[in-house]
């Protein structure tokens, strides 16, 4: 899991040689999968509607962080 999919130099390479089922990264930046990775994309959306609700009603993020 990673929070950027920046997969650059030889890092999609050397993913592909190990026994993973499933990358999950944010689309938080274009992830350029041209090494057939099974990489599954996860949207920000909800998470970052959320946080804009809560401060525009100026409540608080604590559980918003602690529960995803």
């Amino acid at each position: 899991m990673a929070s950027h999919g920046l997969l650059i130099g030889t890092a999609g390479e050397r993913l592909c040689g190990l026994p993973i089922k499933r990358i999950f990264v944010t689309d938080s930046v274009e992830v350029a999968n041209n090494l057939s990775l099974p990489i599954e994309i996860v949207s920000l959306a909800p998470l970052l509607a959320d946080a804009i609700s809560r401060l525009h009603k100026n409540q608080s993020m604590n559980d918003l962080i602690a529960h995803r």
